[in-house]
């Protein structure tokens, strides 16, 4: 599913992971026929929510949603008591914010994912970035136990914010918030 994929006179749909001493990372993705058409990736790290705005308009897509992970609700007093989701839907009036339920084991998502990879096709160019990070998603090997540990994911690489936000699409397609928009 690593191929050419052209940019379609269509929504975008975005999927993120939102970290604040990691990386943000950020999927984007087109749906026709059942197919899941990832157009862009994109990361950055240290920068706060006003960056990623700036980045989404900058890219002039029309959205069709953003999908946040389960902690986007969470309110934060050093941000004036408001959740990352309020805070983006100040800095992008207009736009539709969804937040993915969270599940109970890591697991669970990636399988979730690779059960429904079969219909994504990722940009060669626009997500190399990101099929990287996905690419090296790797378990974190406990030492002391001689064993990799199953809802544990290896951070010290960078690249749990890719795979991360991609579990968002993954989910929100295993629970039909995708195909009721």
């Amino acid at each position: 599913g690593i191929c050419q994929v052209p940019v379609l006179d269509l929504p975008v749909f975005t999927f993120w992971d939102i970290g604040r001493s990691d990386g943000t990372a950020i999927w984007f993705m087109q749906t026709i026929r059942n197919e899941d058409r990832f157009i862009g990736y994109y990361e950055e790290h240290n920068e706060d929510l006003r960056h990623y705005a700036v980045e989404l308009q900058r890219r002039g897509y029309i959205y069709g949603g953003h999908f946040l992970p389960h902690d986007a609700d969470h309110k934060r007093l050093s941000d004036y008591n408001k959740s990352t989701k309020e805070m983006l839907q100040a800095l992008l009036p207009g736009q539709a914010f969804f937040v993915v339920p969270v599940i109970s084991q890591l697991m669970t998502g990636i399988n979730t994912i690779r059960k429904h990879l079969k219909s994504a096709y990722f940009d060669l160019e626009g997500t190399r970035a990101g099929i990287e990070r996905v690419s090296n998603y790797r378990k974190k090997w406990s030492s002391a136990d001689a064993r990799y540990m199953d809802d544990t994911p290896d951070k010290s690489n960078g690249c749990s914010e890719g795979a991360d936000a991609l579990r968002q699409w993954a989910q929100a397609k295993e629970l039909g918030l995708i195909a009721s928009m």
